[in-house]
């Protein structure tokens, strides 16, 4: 197998790929990356063209992964993920300091929250808690792109990117609370 350039792969590519993956769509992806939905059309065209695999079936208004480029999507969910962690770690050197997105169903949430919230903020005054509720697919989806930090949900099947709790939450390994989400989660 012979080496290609990186010169034309770039990180905005991948990042249209997986959202065409998450919406199955070119116009909702395109709305949820901020493009319109001819850019994003083409630079799936020229990220196919550059690896040399067709990422998406294409069925009328419908999209679905090809097998070989589940395979490339995979891959390129995890390089955008890791990508975004950079920006994270650069952006709070400090531990227990700024943003800390957390997901909750809305089962869990005005039955658990309320116990903890108070402990945390008094133990953590420098940590601004986000909370976002959703379904549990939909919370583990959003901690898997980096769109959330921690997810309390009431089940879910292991993943092996998350860091499950006894409180049933997932943390991002990468993320300061995996060392201190059952002392958080504990209040």
């Amino acid at each position: 197998m012979s080496l290609r350039s990186l010169s034309g792969l770039s990180l905005r590519d991948l990042e249209y790929a997986v959202a065409v993956r998450r919406f199955g769509r070119f116009n909702r992806a395109a709305e949820f990356c901020g493009v319109s939905q001819p850019t994003l059309s083409g630079q799936i065209r020229k990220l196919e063209a550059l690896i040399g695999v067709t990422l998406f079936e294409r069925y009328g208004r419908r999209i679905t992964p090809t097998a070989e480029g589940q395979a490339v999507l995979d891959q390129a969910e995890q390089i955008v993920a890791q990508s975004k962690a950079l920006f994270e770690i650069a952006a709070c050197p400090e531990p227990h300091r700024g943003p800390l997105r957390l997901g909750a169903i809305p089962t869990l949430g005005p039955y658990f929250l309320p116990h903890v919230m108070g402990p945390i903020r008094r133990a953590y005054p420098e940590l601004s808690l986000r909370i976002h509720e959703g379904k549990t697919d939909e919370l583990v989806n959003l901690l898997k792109e980096r769109n959330l930090d921690a997810i309390l949900v009431s089940s879910h099947d292991s993943d092996a990117r998350l860091h499950p709790e006894p409180v049933n939450g997932g943390v991002k390994p990468s993320h300061w609370a995996a060392q201190k989400s059952a002392t958080l989660a504990r209040g």
